[in-house]
């Protein structure tokens, strides 16, 4: 018959007896040992008794008197708008949401119709005032009053020094096209390249 260890006695045996007496009800990783119920005395009557058929048709009759959908609102078993009631009717014209706008005077249109010509017209004008070939023309006027103060666009682009290949892409062919009408060129070629086309007064750099 197991026991528990005794206080004061058991001596050099405590351990073993208080084992021994865990190992009844737990495993040896203290999980506990599932019960047989043929040892539990009384429980198959005791759920028999539990499981009357007279209950639990009892029970039966108690849940569907209170989960029928006739007790219910008829919206919460059809999600259907149209079943709720003192609902607030949703507007399907501008006039069940005010008055509509009252529309613009032919006065007025026609006024607007004369400030956006307008405006137009003065978007147009200003392009045309602000385009290249305008500014030359200009340019090219004022320049016979002073030659040396004036330049057109297209003398000012051939002053500005052009970049002929980069330094991750350099030039590799030496008879590589020099860019029309350019100013002065900046060849930048690979290593051992030069440029046949390069002019007096041109850069060149190798790569090393």
């Amino acid at each position: 018959m197991t026991r528990l260890p005794q206080p004061g006695s058991d001596k050099n045996t405590w351990g073993e007896i208080l084992n021994e007496f865990l190992s009844q009800s737990h495993n040896i990783d203290g999980s506990l040992k599932p019960i047989d119920q043929s040892v539990i005395t009384g429980l198959s009557a005791s759920l028999t008794a539990k499981a009357d058929s007279t209950d639990l048709a009892a029970l039966a009759t108690i849940v569907n008197s209170k989960a029928t959908s006739a007790d219910l609102a008829q919206v919460a078993t059809t999600g259907n708008y149209t079943h709720l009631t003192n609902k607030p009717t949703i507007p399907t014209t501008p006039g069940q949401v005010g008055a509509e706008p009252a529309g613009l005077s032919s006065a007025t249109l026609a006024s607007l119709n004369t400030t956006y010509a307008s405006q137009s017209a003065l978007t147009t004008g200003l392009a045309a005032k602000t385009s290249g070939a305008d500014v030359d023309a200009k340019i090219a006027a004022q320049a016979t009053v002073d030659a040396g103060q004036y330049v057109t666009s297209t003398q000012a682009a051939s002053a500005y020094m052009r970049y002929v290949g980069t330094s991750a892409a350099p030039v590799t062919n030496a008879s590589t096209v020099r860019p029309s009408g350019a100013g002065p060129v900046y060849w930048i070629c690979a290593a051992g390249v030069t440029p046949t086309n390069a002019l007096s007064g041109d850069l060149i750099w190798n790569a090393s």
